[in-house]
């Protein structure tokens, strides 16, 4: 087991398999398609055919990678996977912005629901934390482990 610390943003605690993406995200365009609203089970898989991660879920995973990109609306697309407990079970953020974070400080104020986020600006985010490491996380502390 290995431990680092980042930067605590939300409250809560995840385990989780790690989805890891050195590619940023643009959730807008990967999660508001027309397949992820009208199949059932296909809320938090990733509909952009430019991206790696293109046709995986989400759902229950630590979602690690560097930052968001494109719409001012991600914060309420996360906001609207957490609603339907479609999110991941963790994030873990190289570069936080705070209209992504405002989804899950959204969904804690209003809803109950929380989903932690970490944000961990080290350069060695990717040597540590490899796709599929069972990962447990702490949005308090900071505190990721990594088995």
């Amino acid at each position: 087991m290995k431990i680092i610390k980042g930067k605590g943003l939300t409250r809560g605690t995840a385990k989780g398999k790690a989805m890891v993406t050195k590619e940023p995200m643009n959730f807008t365009a990967a999660i508001t398609k027309p397949q992820n609203m009208l199949i059932p089970g296909r809320w938090s898989q990733i509909n952009d055919r430019h991206h790696e991660l293109n046709k995986q879920l989400m759902k229950n995973k630590i979602f690690v990678y560097p930052a968001t990109i494109g719409s001012t609306g991600t914060g309420m697309i996360l906001l609207e996977l957490i609603f339907r407990n479609q999110t991941p079970a963790g994030i873990i953020v190289e570069n936080a912005d705070t209209l992504m974070v405002s989804g899950p400080i959204l969904a804690d104020v209003w809803f109950g629901k929380v989903v932690p986020v970490v944000e961990y600006s080290e350069s060695d985010l990717y040597d540590v934390i490899k796709n599929g490491d069972q990962i447990e996380m702490d949005g308090v502390s900071g505190e990721i482990k990594i088995f």
